[in-house]
């Protein structure tokens, strides 16, 4: 009864509009003979007489290199300072000369006499913030404020670092009005770091000067 058969796709067998569970189709093999259809120029029946089809060219996709991106550096902390009246100031030593006007940084300094015999020394300070560790410039600020007299020309400041202490003098009657810096050192991460002045200098009764120390990060 059904001499040839043939599987037809659900999706080709609906889009030939037929229906139901068996159909009669008229079926065109290409590569026996013409195409009764509209499509052109079948190919031969006889295979050797069919045309060479050269194999499409393999192209080979050139992969385009992603931009590499800039990266943004890293701005470093900002400085950290440590003034008279902040809590990583520990003074010692009473009667303190203090002034609350615009010749000090920040707007307040303390100032002492200065003693010349290590066995006298009656005032120090320490100035010890939390730092994040690293390299970091230490400069000192000399208020010109005018009172108490002739400054001290010989102050030596203290600074303990990661790698021991150093002693740095400075003039603190040339150096008024200015930040004076102490050197470049390496701190360690926290408060193990600090800068020390104590009121001992050669010129003795000179006034010597107490403001604000700074930390600025360098090589970040």
């Amino acid at each position: 009864r059904y001499p040839s058969a043939i599987d037809i796709g659900d999706g080709a067998y609906w889009a030939l509009g037929l229906d139901g569970a068996q159909a009669t189709v008229d079926v065109t093999f290409l590569w026996l003979g013409d195409d009764p259809g509209p499509n052109p120029t079948p190919l031969n029946s006889k295979p050797s007489q069919r045309p060479k089809t050269a194999a499409p060219a393999e192209v080979i996709a050139t992969p385009t290199p992603m931009p590499t991106p800039t990266p943004t550096p890293t701005p470093p902390p900002p400085p950290v300072e440590v003034n008279d009246t902040d809590q990583a100031f520990f003074p010692e030593g009473s009667n303190w000369n203090t002034v609350t006007d615009g010749c000090a940084h920040g707007g307040s300094a303390r100032w002492t006499t200065t003693v010349s015999r290590e066995d006298q020394i009656s005032h120090q300070a320490v100035w010890r913030p939390a730092l994040s560790g690293g390299d970091y410039e230490v400069h000192v600020f000399v208020p010109p404020c005018a009172v108490g007299g002739s400054k001290t020309g010989r102050a030596t400041y203290i600074v303990q670092h990661a790698y021991g202490h150093n002693f740095i003098p400075v003039d603190q009657a040339a150096a008024a009005g200015a930040w004076i810096s102490l050197g470049r050192y390496t701190f360690a991460a926290g408060d193990a770091g600090y800068v020390q002045l104590r009121n001992h200098g050669v010129d003795n009764g000179s006034t010597i000067w107490f403001d604000t120390v700074r930390w600025t990060p360098v090589n970040r």
